[in-house]
């Protein structure tokens, strides 16, 4: 393999191992296929040259090399700058994650810009237990700042002013010969010394900056408290702002941006290195102005008296902040990938409508089909569905008597042609990133089916998560997806909106139609169909909660959906020997049943509904023969569950009062026991 001359990539790594592993593929995994990739092996002790030895074999691009004693890799070029053959070279941390585009991304861009000696992008920090999705570009713009003063005026400021676009050490890619002689200024890197040994490696100018978020910085236990613990120190912190303060009093827009943000940015750096424990504030920004460190107006702002006042003058004054810099873009190649349907059924809402469209036309993954089935709006809804579809050729409109949201679904179903297939309902929205990270789960994962968690979404703009048992990515077996949500109802589960399916699922298999919540009949169906289930704990999903939903106020449409779905749950629990969910099964019938009848009592009264009594009766009897069945199944329920099973039978009264008063009893006759 020819490896390009042009760019190359150096991680750095000390006793990482495992978290170098996710590091390295993301690097390995870069769509141009040629970049060397060296991993620098700071003395480690674990298994790190063990590791990267195995792969070398594997990826002729990759190479290795270890130092004999840990050295401050900034300050010890001397030692990197031999081992690096390309133009331009990117350092990158252990623990990051790289975007599979971003090589060829800043190749195009160097390209372009062959006299460039610098590029960036944005940053995006995660957490270990966090899922790491990136969207996929077919154009990435960037800013050109064709003089070194304007790009160290927007360095200092970004970190107040746009925290989730500053410019970080690692990932940044250098100009291999500006490096030649170049140490870092101070011993303690991170925020107080990457910024400065980026800029010194910036001669005149000519710095990229790519707008889009490239990398990923994981974050993890101990970050903060290391820092605090091994400085920035007070003298460290001053002579960090003087190196900005000395060059950006140069201009006068630069020093008036500088002006607005140094009391901040002095402010955070203090507390972060905790140095409070050696001066006090004030006389900390005393001394930063003595040793010119800020001007004049950054010091009021480090008094107490008047540093409300001029926070507040400074957040006035920060619309004026300006940056200099020419625009440009690079088109990237995309990949083809699968065709993914979103069914959306529309019935009268009207006010809600655009938000949905404009979130799924917003979505990061662009290969898609848009059907919109109209059942039959008596509002505007429709005319809103035409107006969509003539300015995206995506969408697909469909339009059809009204017939309920299930007949709806299933001639989107009919009609769809996608690889994989999705629900959203017409008065909920979603996430940009929702069908790109769904998609890449159950593609990743090899799964039957992938999903995320959801939130609500109140009339008075409020959010609240659905579900919050869900704390990091997982692969469910179909008795896992079970075991988890058998014993109650979570929202986020008994839907079809917050999931990805691959279109074979639906062969064969429709909606019911006519019935109120019919979700969780389908979804049981499905499930039984799956044997690896992938579950995002992200919330991509906006559940809207109104009064005149489907799901709002009280129905003339009585809902059985819910005890259908769980006695015929029972059965297939018992025909597959799960008998830790058989009980679960039948309390949640129960529960269904008793909300029903709490329904049918006032309906009955208003008008004389005698058909959803004669179901629910049927629907009574039912559940009494799941009962008997169970009772009688071998082994028999245990002594506790089978008194239960028979109050339930005889009366969800007597049922009730059993449980409201055996716990009191149990406890009182535990009590006389010990005595």
């Amino acid at each position: 393999m020819e490896l390009s001359k042009k760019l190359e990539i150096f991680i750095r790594t000390y006793n990482r191992c495992e978290l170098m592993k996710t590091t390295l593929q993301s690097v390995l995994n870069q769509s141009s296929k040629n970049i060397k990739v060296t991993v620098f092996d700071n003395a480690s002790t674990d298994g790190t040259g063990d590791y990267v030895r195995s792969l070398m074999q594997e990826h002729g691009n990759l190479f290795y090399f270890r130092t004999q004693e840990n050295i401050i890799f900034e300050k010890r070029l001397d030692i990197v700058l031999p081992l690096i053959s390309a133009e331009y070279v990117i350092f990158f941390h252990d623990d990051d994650i790289m975007h599979p585009q971003y090589a060829e991304c800043v190749i195009k861009a160097l390209e372009d810009h062959p006299e460039a000696e610098l590029v960036t992008s944005w940053m995006w920090p995660f957490r270990k237990e966090e899922e790491v999705v990136f969207d996929d570009y077919s154009t990435c713009s960037y800013r050109l700042y064709r003089e070194k003063l304007d790009f160290v005026s927007y360095v200092y400021a970004s970190w107040i002013l746009y925290w989730d676009k500053n410019v970080f050490f690692p990932g940044v890619v250098y100009k291999r010969d500006n490096l030649i002689g170049l140490q870092s200024r101070f011993d303690v890197m991170g925020k107080i010394a990457d910024k400065p040994f980026v800029l010194d490696s910036v001669k005149t100018g000519n710095v990229i900056q790519l707008e889009g978020y490239f990398l990923k910085y994981r974050m993890h236990g101990g970050q903060d408290s290391a820092t605090s613990a091994n400085g920035p120190f007070p003298e460290q912190i001053i002579a960090h702002n003087k190196f900005f303060y000395d060059m950006l009093r140069q201009d006068r827009q630069a020093l008036f941006n500088f002006n607005l943000v140094a009391s901040e940015w002095l402010r955070r750096l203090y507390e972060m290195g905790g140095c409070g424990r050696f001066i006090s504030w004030s006389r900390f920004s005393a001394r930063a102005f003595r040793e010119g460190a800020v001007s004049r107006y950054g010091m009021l702002s480090g008094i107490k008296p008047l540093s409300f006042v001029m926070d507040k003058l400074n957040a006035r004054k920060r619309e004026k902040i300006r940056f200099f810099y020419e625009s440009g873009s690079v088109r990237l190649p995309r990949e083809e990938r699968d065709l993914v349907s979103i069914i959306i059924p529309v019935y009268n809402c009207g006010p809600y409508l655009a938000q949905c469209l404009d979130s799924v036309l917003a979505q990061s993954y662009r290969n898609l089909e848009i059907i919109l089935v109209d059942d039959g709006s008596t509002d505007s809804s429709y005319e809103i569905c035409r107006s969509y579809s003539e300015k995206d050729s995506r969408i697909k409109l469909l339009h059809k008597e009204n017939g309920g949201q299930s007949s709806a679904r299933n001639l989107g179903l009919d009609k769809c042609t996608g690889d994989y297939i999705m629900f959203i309902d017409s008065d909920d929205f979603v996430s940009p990133l929702m069908v790109e990270k769904l998609y890449g789960r159950i593609t990743k994962d090899g799964s039957d089916l992938a999903m995320c968690n959801a939130s609500y979404r109140y009339e008075d703009g409020r959010t609240r998560p659905v579900w919050s048992g869900w704390k990091s990515a997982a692969i469910w077996s179909e008795k896992d997806f079970w075991d988890e949500n058998v014993n109650l109802v979570n929202v986020a589960t008994m839907f079809p909106w917050n999931k990805i399916y691959p279109r074979k699922i639906f062969d064969g298999l429709r909606f019911a139609e006519g019935r109120v919540q019919e979700d969780e009949l389908i979804l049981d169906k499905v499930i039984r169909q799956c044997k690896r289930i992938s579950v995002i704990p992200d919330s991509l999903y906006f559940y809207r909660q109104r009064s005149s939903g489907t799901m709002g106020g009280l129905h003339r449409r009585i809902s059985f959906g819910y005890v259908e779905a769980c006695l015929s749950r029972f059965y297939y629990f018992m025909e597959k020997g799960y008998e830790d969910f058989l009980f679960p099964a039948i309390y949640l019938a129960y529960r269904g049943l008793e909300g029903e009848h709490k329904k049918l009592r006032p309906l009955g009264r208003l008008s004389g509904d005698k058909a959803n009594g004669r179901l629910y009766a049927s629907h009574r009897e039912e559940f009494n023969a799941a009962i008997d069945r169970y009772l009688a199944c071998d082994p028999r329920p245990p002594r506790g569950i089978a008194v239960k099973l028979r109050l339930l039978k005889k009366s969800f009264l007597l049922y009730r009062l059993y449980c409201a008063v055996r716990p009191p009893l149990a406890a009182l006759y535990h009590c006389l026991q010990h005595h």
